[in-house]
């Protein structure tokens, strides 16, 4: 009986590690505090930071199955839309884009506000990945995880993120590190976005 509970315990730790982007922090990792499960009507609140000014972008989940669609409204600039990340663009995107339009996007190469899961693959297993983040493609290395505090539906909490950059230095990119939930929380770039709050 003892053996056989010595192998469930090892077969635990190895067998389901493949599931935490950072085995070294699993303690972290498999906590609540530390991600989170999104839902359809969750709302991301970003800070989005152009040439002309600093905007609040609202987005709203409204799909999370096969896909993840999404509404988005900047009501300083009057710009609202929609946008769909495809199964496709999920698993295999290594194209983001750089902007919300009126005219969104449904393209299965092209990603947004998630990392999808062959770039989180890589940094996971190689610390490095190919990405086109509006400059072309570009190797991004990743740093060290680092530890942010968000308003989380009326209360603060804290996530694990990876941070990326490119070799230039010229673009930061820090995303929750589950690969089940990727979400860009601060990207420095030609895409310039802080996320405030999840609602």
């Amino acid at each position: 009986m003892k053996i056989f509970f010595l192998l469930l315990i090892f077969f635990s730790q190895h067998c389901f590690s493949q599931w935490n982007p950072n085995p070294t922090d699993s303690r972290l990792l498999n906590t609540a505090r530390s991600t989170f499960e999104h839902k359809e009507n969750d709302i991301y609140v970003y800070n989005v930071k152009t040439d002309t000014g600093n905007y609040t972008c609202i987005i709203t989940l409204l799909k999370a199955t096969d896909c993840l669609l999404f509404s988005y409204s900047i009501p300083e600039k009057s710009l609202s839309g929609k946008m769909n990340v495809t199964r496709e663009a999920i698993n295999n995107a290594t194209k983001y884009a750089t902007f919300f339009s009126d005219k969104g996007t449904d393209s299965t190469a092209i990603s947004i506000l998630w990392l999808s899961k062959k770039n989180m693959t890589e940094l996971y297993l190689l610390k490095e990945t190919t990405m086109d983040m509006g400059n072309g493609n570009e190797n991004f290395h990743k740093a060290k995880n680092s530890i942010i505090k968000i308003n989380f539906k009326g209360k603060q909490k804290i996530f694990t993120v990876y941070n990326i950059a490119n070799e230039k230095g010229t673009i930061h990119v820090s995303v929750i590190s589950d690969i089940r939930n990727p979400l860009i929380v601060k990207c420095d770039g030609p895409l310039n976005i802080s996320l405030k709050e999840i609602r």
